[in-house]
């Protein structure tokens, strides 16, 4: 992944099945960043699939 931090992105490992990992995870990228613009979860070992687009209802 580090060939994407010079376009910006930010790349974090986190534990979807730990709240406070995932509050933690969206904690720092808004302090950093002030917003999450693009969300890519990978937790089914990489394959790319159907994404749904739709209103953020989880506060960090």
């Amino acid at each position: 992944m580090d060939p994407l931090k010079p376009l910006g992105v930010t790349v974090l490992s986190l534990d979807v099945t730990d709240h406070a990992s995932m509050r933690a995870a969206v904690g720092r990228v808004l302090a950093e960043r002030g917003r999450i613009e693009v969300l890519v979860s990978t937790g089914n070992g990489g394959g790319a699939g159907a994404h749904q687009q739709g209103r953020d209802t989880h506060t960090a």
